[in-house]
């Protein structure tokens, strides 16, 4: 990696163990560097590199722990996100996304949660992941219970589209999806995401009127209907037509040209 970083490259860090080999490696041979924070909590490899970058870009305002010279970026996401309104039709159509590995966790709460949901007029598409497919299947026909599972979801945001109400993990990437797609959410952090990062992504989207947290401790079948009752609020659809898109790759690219 050493003899790959030249003193005249530019190197954008975006976190991770995976990132400290080309961080010390700009910093020695004096490269210009900078960083992107995904998450709300910035971690332990970027704080450590954050003092020596020129800036240092956030996805959410008020990230914690940050350090360095910063900047508010958002996060990227595709460009299918950039055009959203909100649902002026509402189908009662409920995204399960579990990440892009899925999650056992939500995997078991939806199949004990489908048949209640169902009986309100709920349809469900959960995206269960490749390797929790067949149990998660197996978890519905124990539960007598109907959704539409998939291993994996190849065009989300189409299903982003189509969705009421999106019940998921908050990586900073869903939770940023969910925002532009401006579609109310239930975000179930991960609880054992390094300092909770996944809680205080979903936290910032609770906080702008547009979610709400869930925390595994406290995720129950009754509890999510009464959350999927919220989300059909009129003042929640307010709220998310209100949400303000950025363009994040040019933020970042921009910032790095005229630095």
């Amino acid at each position: 990696m050493l003899k790959k970083i030249k003193k005249s490259d530019t190197v954008l860090l975006t976190g991770g163990f995976a990132a400290g080999a080309p961080a010390i490696a700009a910093v020695l041979k004096g490269a210009r560097l900078y960083l992107h924070e995904q998450n709300s909590v910035m971690g332990l490899t970027n704080r450590i590199f954050a003092v020596f970058c020129r800036q240092v870009f956030l996805s959410f305002e008020g990230t914690l722990k940050a350090k360095g010279k910063t900047v508010h970026s958002g996060n990227p996401v595709r460009a299918d996100f950039a055009s959203f309104k909100p649902k002026s039709v509402n189908t009662k159509r409920i995204l399960v996304l579990g990440g892009s590995q899925g999650s056992r966790f939500l995997n078991r709460l939806m199949a004990k949660s489908a048949k209640s949901l169902t009986e309100a007029g709920w349809s469900i598409v959960h995206q269960a992941g490749a390797k929790l497919y067949e149990e998660a299947l197996e978890d519905y026909r124990t539960e007598a219970a109907q959704a539409d599972v998939r291993s994996y979801i190849e065009n989300v945001a189409e299903e982003y589209e189509k969705a009421d109400l999106v019940i998921a993990r908050s990586g900073s990437g869903t939770v940023f999806e969910t925002m532009y797609a401006r579609r109310p959410a239930v975000f179930v952090p991960f609880a054992q995401a390094a300092d909770e990062h996944q809680l205080y992504n979903a936290l910032f989207a609770e906080k702008l009127g547009i979610a709400k947290v869930m925390t595994e401790s406290g995720a129950t079948p009754a509890r999510l209907m009464e959350l999927a009752e919220w989300s059909q609020k009129p003042e929640v659809a307010e709220k998310l037509a209100g949400v303000k898109y950025l363009n994040s790759p040019e933020i970042i690219v921009r910032g790095m040209e005229l630095d």
